[in-house]
Formats: C-alpha cells, sequence, structure tokens
C-alpha cells in the first residue's frame, strides 16, 4: 500500500490520466494523492470527478505551478 503518491513526470493528459489509474488501488486509507502541475491538463480534474466518492480534495497549492492534494476516506 502507498501512504503518499505524487505524480510529477509526463504532464500530457493522457499519461496523467494512465498514472492515476496505476496507483489507485494501492492508496491506503487516509494516504495522499498528489499531482504536480495539474494547470497543464484536465487529467487531475477529471479524474477527480471519477472518485470523488473515496477522496477528500485538501487543496490546490499554487507556487508557480498548481499541486493537486486529495486524500483517500
Amino acid at each position: 500500500e502507498i501512504d503518499i503518491f505524487l505524480h510529477d513526470s509526463d504532464h500530457t493528459y493522457n499519461w496523467q490520466y494512465f498514472e492515476y489509474n496505476a496507483v489507485l488501488n494501492k492508496v491506503k486509507k487516509d494516504g495522499l494523492f498528489m499531482s504536480d502541475d495539474v494547470d497543464n491538463s484536465y487529467a487531475f480534474i477529471d479524474f477527480y470527478k471519477k472518485i470523488k466518492d473515496e477522496y477528500d480534495m485538501i487543496n490546490f497549492v499554487a507556487y508557480g505551478n498548481v499541486v493537486g492534494i486529495i486524500r483517500k476516506r
């Protein structure tokens, strides 16, 4: 099980969505699922819409880049 996942590789929509799906079932309860540069595509937002019944949005933090952070319930 994964406590914290951080996507920070290829920021194309298809690759982000692929990586998100690859780890989704491995994140443990109260684990964090994060993605850097979520403003590069809509992958993080679209993915969150799909899993919002299992995850809570924690924050979007902007420091030159936007980081999406969600926590598994």
